[in-house]
């Protein structure tokens, strides 16, 4: 298995604040690999100095075979248009990607997004659940090998939640996608995770494989151990 992303030693201060303090880990190549930790545990930062939008202190990130062109991310803030349609903001995007006939390109994406018949909605009209998957097809149109998601089910209903976690399965079975998720919830990790990495201020506690985690139960004393473990 081909390695994508190397993190080494990475560190970073805010301040008096240590946001990172050394913190190593590698994703391969398709693979889902879950970022777990508590709120301010460091994750955002984290992604951030992935995406070359902070830089580190100390440490590197090292890409094989992909470059940040390769990389689509969602991060909290979905950055659509509210005033236009699901369409025209998936148009706007294609183009600005460099897309020239995006057509059949937003065609296939929302069809396997199953949101091809909210293609005339204005994104204000949209539920939460229904946003991320706009915001989801936005990244798609790039054809990334790697994906970055940040709390993408945060503050979504539990069907919601559901039906984005297939949409990533999905993804993943059909194109060998590459992803880093962080989140905070243990239940959506463990369901659709290879690899799990469970940091805590600034610092990785944990790293292991789901298939070797029996059940939930295992995994919350898992993380509360690495939570607590200071």
């Amino acid at each position: 298995m081909s390695t994508v992303l190397i993190a080494k030693n990475l560190r970073k201060s805010y301040g008096n604040i240590e946001a990172l303090r050394g913190i190593s880990f590698n994703v391969n190549k398709g693979e889902i690999v879950g970022l777990l930790g508590p709120n301010g545990a460091g994750k955002t930062t984290t992604i951030r100095i992935i995406l070359g939008l902070l830089n580190p202190d100390e440490g590197e990130v090292q890409l094989n075979n992909i470059t940040h062109d390769d990389i689509a991310f969602i991060l909290e803030k979905d950055g659509l248009f509210e005033k236009l349609s699901v369409y025209e903001n998936l148009k706007f995007y294609a183009k600005l990607f460099g897309l020239t006939e995006p057509f059949h390109k937003i065609e296939e994406i929302t069809e396997l997004l199953g949101i091809e018949e909210l293609k005339d909605r204005k994104i204000v009209n949209l539920s939460r659940g229904q946003r991320r998957k706009v915001v989801i097809s936005r990244a798609l149109l790039k054809n990334p090998d790697f994906l970055i998601l940040d709390e993408p089910t945060s503050g979504l209903d539990p069907m919601a939640q559901i039906q984005l976690q297939d949409v990533i399965l999905e993804l993943k079975k059909r194109n060998s996608l590459t992803v880093l998720l962080a989140s905070h919830n243990l239940h959506e990790v463990q369901r659709i995770c290879d690899r799990i990495l469970i940091i805590n201020k600034g610092l990785l506690k944990f790293e292991g494989n789901t298939k070797e985690i029996k059940d939930s139960r295992e995994l919350e004393n898992i993380f509360r151990r690495a939570v607590e473990d200071e």
